[in-house]
């Protein structure tokens, strides 16, 4: 197992929900991967560690968290121009709240996500996935709260379709990505109050990014 700066770090559904507050905090990543090649097929397997930056004055007001995931990829030719990718994964991640008064015990959260996608000669995608993320229903209402506030990512499950297309990376270039989703998320994570109600988030996002 070797260590990779985080700017190259595997794009996992784990990391990629994870707030901006955990980013920022993200020391380092470490993976392991194994790359099959089955024919004109691929087929690659990973797993990841993940861990918040430790703070050595000890003051931080900051969630401490960690992060385990594997991860499988299977790219399928159709045609000359087009490849069908399976793809999913699953992750763990372990959280210790700086409001030891509010729950002192480290807290967890699971993270999975299962699809398919067709992508093109140039990098533009197709995708189609189903996200879960949950916590143990043990947990009450406030520590739930505090989690969600601390940076922990918010819980639902439901599919998600995006369309990206990626820009080489050059001067002037633009990427862009659109995506619907239809998650179901418990209410007592958005609220702080108990009850088995369940909110429906329908969501279209746009993003563009201009390469300078």
């Amino acid at each position: 197992m070797h260590g990779i700066p985080v700017a190259h770090a595997p794009k996992t559904y784990a990391l990629a929900v994870a707030t901006p507050t955990d980013h920022f905090d993200l020391a380092r990543v470490r993976s392991r991967s194994l790359n099959l090649l089955l024919g004109p097929s691929s087929l690659r397997l990973s797993a990841n560690r993940a861990a918040s930056f430790v703070h050595q004055d000890g003051s931080a007001d900051q969630d401490r968290w960690s992060l385990r995931s594997i991860s499988f990829n299977a790219a399928i030719p159709l045609m000359d121009m087009l490849n069908l990718s399976l793809n999913g994964d699953y992750a763990h991640m372990g959280r210790r709240l700086h409001v030891v008064e509010i729950n002192p015990r480290r807290l967890s959260t699971n993270i999975a996500s299962i699809g398919l996608a067709i992508d093109d000669a140039r990098g533009s995608r197709l995708s189609l996935d189903y996200r879960s993320i949950s916590r143990p229903s043990r947990h009450d209402a406030l520590t739930r709260l505090a989690e969600t506030l601390g940076g922990a990512p918010l819980t639902g499950s439901g599919p998600e379709l995006a369309l990206a297309s990626p820009a080489p990376g050059v001067s002037g270039s633009i990427d862009w990505r659109l995506c619907v989703s239809d998650m179901r998320r418990p209410a007592m994570d958005l609220t702080g109050l108990e009850g088995s109600a369940i909110v429906n988030d329908a969501r279209a996002l746009a993003s563009f990014r201009y390469h300078l």
